[in-house]
C-alpha cells in the first residue's frame, strides 16, 4: 500500500482494525506515516513498515492510548523528528518475532520510542542499525518495557548518550536473555540510564563503543 506522500498510509481513530500480509510505504505524516493509531486495538501481522516519514512523531507507526500487536513484521527505513521506526505513549504496543531496523531520527530514538504510561514488550525481536541524533539509538524510554529473547545491535546516538538504549526519569526496563552489542555513542555506548529503574537478566552486554558502556545518573540498576 502507497501512500504517495499524501499523509499517514492508515489513519486507523474509532474500531478496531487488521493489517496483514502487505507493505505499508511512502506515507509523509506529521505523526505516523505508516500508520496513526489512536485509542483503538491494532493487530500488524507478516507486514513491511518502510519508507515512511513523519514530521514529529512515528516515522513508521505512531500510537496514542490504544493496543497494538505487532508479529513477524519488519519497521525498516522510516524517519522521524523523534520515534524513526515507532512512537507509543499511552498505551500498549507488543512486539512478537519482527525487526526494527534501519530507521532514523532527527531527536530521540532511531528505532523506537516509549513514551510517559506506555507499557511497551518486546519478544524475539531485532532492534538494528538504527541512528538518531540526540539519546537512544535504538531505543528510548520513559515508560514501562520489557525485552525477552531479543538483540538489539549496531545502533548509534551520533550526539549524545545510549547508543542501543535511552532509559530516562520515570522509565522502567526489564531486559531478559538477551544480548546488547556493537552499539555506538559518545556516552553510554550500549545504555543509558538517567533516573530510571534498569533490571537486567541473563542478558550480554559486549562490545560497545563508548564509555561507560553502561551509563547510570541518580537511578536504580540491578544485573542478575
Amino acid at each position: 500500500m502507497d501512500g504517495f506522500a499524501g499523509g499517514s498510509v492508515f489513519l486507523v481513530e474509532t474500531t478496531s482494525a487488521v493489517l496483514s500480509d502487505m507493505t505499508i510505504t511512502n506515507g509523509a505524516a506529521q505523526e505516523g506515516g505508516g500508520i496513526h493509531n489512536t485509542g483503538t486495538e491494532l493487530s500488524v501481522t507478516n507486514c513491511h513498515i518502510e519508507s515512511n516519514y513523519s514530521s514529529w512523531r512515528g516515522g513508521g507507526i505512531f500510537n496514542s492510548q490504544g493496543a497494538i500487536t505487532i508479529s513477524g513484521s519488519s519497521i525498516e527505513a522510516n524517519e522521524a523528528g523523534t520515534g524513526g521506526g515507532l512512537y507509543s505513549y499511552s498505551g500498549t504496543l507488543d512486539l512478537i518475532d519482527s525487526v526494527i531496523s534501519s530507521n532514523e531520527s532527527d531527536g530521540h530514538a532511531g528505532g523506537l520510542y516509549n513514551g510517559q504510561d506506555g507499557e511497551t514488550k518486546l519478544k524475539d525481536v531485532s532492534v538494528q542499525d538504527n541512528t538518531c541524533y540526540i539519546d537512544g539509538g535504538g531505543i528510548f524510554n520513559y515508560g514501562t518495557m520489557t525485552i525477552d529473547n531479543s538483540s538489539i545491535h549496531g545502533n548509534k546516538s551520533t550526539n549524545y548518550s545510549g547508543g542501543a538504549i535511552r532509559n530516562e526519569g520515570e522509565g522502567t526496563l526489564y531486559i531478559n536473555n538477551s544480548t546488547i552489542s556493537g552499539n555506538k555513542s559518545s556516552l553510554g555506548g550500549a545504555i543509558d540510564n538517567w533516573h530510571g529503574t534498569i533490571r537486567l537478566n541473563s542478558t550480554t552486554v559486549a562490545f560497545n563503543e563508548g564509555s561507560p558502556a553502561l551509563d547510570d545518573t541518580d537511578g536504580n540498576v540491578r544485573i542478575k
